[in-house]
């Protein structure tokens, strides 16, 4: 037993970074120019190894903006703590850029683009993007926005979250 535990703990990071050497991958070339070639040689592997773990590079793709919606859920839950929705957007956004400060000095994963979402035909992702955008909204439509009209609210939460993605990201 111990030795199957070992054995998906070694699947598990081997998967993962996988998915971290996509993420650079994606970043710079978008989920249609990325292939399965080109992260097997940022993470020294060959290519039929991350087919192994990411049948397709369509998967892969799911996987590095699954990973990163997860991340942004966690920032979320870490801002919805705040009483005031002034403070849940500066705490949103204190953690995420900390992140990808961290993420700058190689502390830590890049964060993935999700300018591809749209394009990617996988419905798991879509529905956690949806989620993460409707999330952002309730953080600042409470309090001080709670008087504002939903469109207002929408386009607002629209514009921190592709600030968000359009923050510029520093490529090694």
């Amino acid at each position: 037993m111990v030795k199957a535990g070992r054995t998906n703990n070694r699947y598990e990071e081997s998967k993962s970074a996988i998915v971290a050497a996509a993420i650079a991958v994606l970043n710079r070339k978008g989920a249609s120019r990325m292939t399965l070639a080109a992260v097997a040689v940022r993470v020294g592997l060959s290519a039929p190894t991350i087919q192994y773990y990411f049948s397709k590079k369509e998967d892969l793709a799911a996987a590095c903006h699954m990973q990163g919606l997860e991340r942004l859920g966690e920032f979320l839950s870490i801002a919805e703590s705040s009483t005031t929705g002034r403070a849940r957007l500066e705490l949103l956004l204190s953690k995420y850029f900390d992140f990808r400060a961290r993420a700058a000095r190689s502390e830590v994963e890049e964060f993935p683009t999700f300018s591809d979402v749209r394009g990617l035909d996988n419905e798991s992702v879509k529905t956690a993007y949806v989620g993460i955008f409707r999330r952002i909204r309730r953080l600042i439509a409470e309090g001080e926005w709670s008087k504002k009209d939903k469109a207002a609210v929408t386009a607002a939460a629209h514009l921190i979250f592709s600030e968000l993605n359009w923050t510029p990201i520093s490529f090694r």
